[in-house]
């Protein structure tokens, strides 16, 4: 896989990448955006966050 290209749906580019890397355990988190726009305000942004977690 080619880094720095984007080549698929994220987050599951993302993990695929990091299991390629060599990392066991991805978790993902795809609730991370909920927690940060709690409120819908100025700053409110409707793009999905998600994190990532990964373990050697």
């Amino acid at each position: 896989m080619e880094v720095g290209a984007y080549h698929g749906p994220r987050p599951q580019w993302d993990v695929q990448l990091l299991i390629e890397a060599g990392f066991e355990r991805v978790s993902v988190d795809m609730g991370a955006y909920r927690r940060i726009y709690a409120e819908i305000d100025e700053f409110f942004n409707p793009t999905p966050i998600f994190c990532l977690a990964a373990y050697k």
